[in-house]
């Protein structure tokens, strides 16, 4: 019976280890060709990759290609900017923007790339409204050895913060061992996996089909959503949420001192914008905001004019025009935000 008892565990434990290689494995997989190329537009379904997947595929698409003139940084508020909203070579401009992600993840991208060379010439970085508490979350580190790093880089730099509090030092502590358990989470969770597996079938047993079903563009750009295509009601009431600032952001210092060293060492020009909201509401939602947002915009600006940073405020766009409209809150259309950048933010820089 003892002997039976055994040998049952040695077969579970070999299912467990082997279950756990192929977990590995999968996680680690990544296309033969990359998503934006128009061999690779098989790839480019919205859930295939996850958050961290496409911030790799978007890094490892600019590794093999000639240095972009242009790279746009940020999440779903400057996802969907293309070359032609812009008036732009599609070629020469890229949109490294993930949605979901945080200021803080665009500077990890953003160092990524000037470790190889490869930082566009000129990056435009969406730094969200102060109203929207989001611009100082967590990194969405692309494996577990790169967030101990920056969990230890995180302290050092709490260290030099002139807002620190202890209680950021608290936080830091405690939520590295979740983010860390949710990072290996990852790699055994069931829905990962098989869009994971999704992309393996895909790659080596699926017919390449029409690109034109797929929710990403060549340029790193995305389609709008369904519910982008709805025009918002101007007469929207303001969520009571966008009043009160509950996430503190005592590393903002120290990540734009990170951006300028990265942008110095990448020989790169770099822009920072608040990003807008919609103007039917934004006046109600300026003079609404407590001090804690106020105080993030104060930092915000003094350090830029401090280590010379081009850094704009929300720009003023337009409500609506002709067929481009505002479908919430906080997501310009993708016409008036690229015309933005193009012709005030990317001027900027003209001689």
């Amino acid at each position: 019976m003892q002997s039976y008892t055994k040998f049952n565990f040695y077969i579970l434990f070999t299912i467990v280890v082997l279950f756990s290689l192929v977990c590995f494995f999968i996680d680690k997989f990544v296309p033969p060709v990359s998503p934006f190329v128009p061999d690779g537009a098989r790839f480019r379904d919205q859930t295939m990759f996850g958050v961290d997947g496409w911030s790799k595929a978007k890094i490892e698409h600019a590794r093999h290609l000639p240095r972009f003139d242009v790279g746009l940084f940020g999440n779903s508020r400057i996802l969907m900017v293309s070359a032609r909203s812009m008036g732009r070579e599609p070629d020469r401009v890229f949109n490294f923007g993930v949605g979901g992600q945080s200021f803080r993840h665009s500077i990890y991208m953003a160092e990524q790339l000037a470790a190889f060379g490869k930082l566009p010439k000129t990056i435009i970085i969406s730094f969200d409204h102060v109203a929207l508490d989001y611009a100082g979350l967590w990194i969405e580190y692309h494996d577990v050895a790169s967030s101990m790093i920056g969990f230890f880089r995180d302290i050092r730099g709490l260290f030099r913060s002139p807002d620190a509090r202890k209680s950021d030092f608290n936080t830091l502590v405690h939520t590295l061992p979740r983010r860390t358990a949710a990072r290996m989470g990852h790699i055994f969770n069931l829905d990962r996996l098989g869009n994971k597996l999704q992309l393996f079938r895909r790659a080596y047993f699926d017919r390449p089909t029409s690109p034109a079903t797929y929710d990403w563009r060549q340029d790193g750009s995305r389609q709008p959503s369904s519910k982008a295509k709805t025009r918002m009601d101007p007469s929207s009431e303001v969520d009571p949420g966008m009043l009160s600032t509950d996430l503190r952001y005592p590393l903002l210092e120290d990540d734009l001192n990170r951006l300028v060293e990265a942008g110095r060492r990448a020989g790169s020009k770099v822009i920072i914008y608040e990003s807008p909201l919609n103007p039917a509401l934004s006046s109600e939602i300026e003079a609404g905001l407590d001090a804690l947002a106020h105080d993030m915009r104060r930092r915000l600006f003094a350090t830029c004019r401090k280590i010379s940073l081009i850094c704009f405020r929300a720009p003023k766009l337009p409500l609506n025009r002709g067929e481009a409209f505002w479908a919430d809150l906080t997501h310009p259309p993708a016409e008036f935000i690229g015309a933005w950048i193009s012709k005030i933010a990317l001027g900027e820089l003209s001689p």
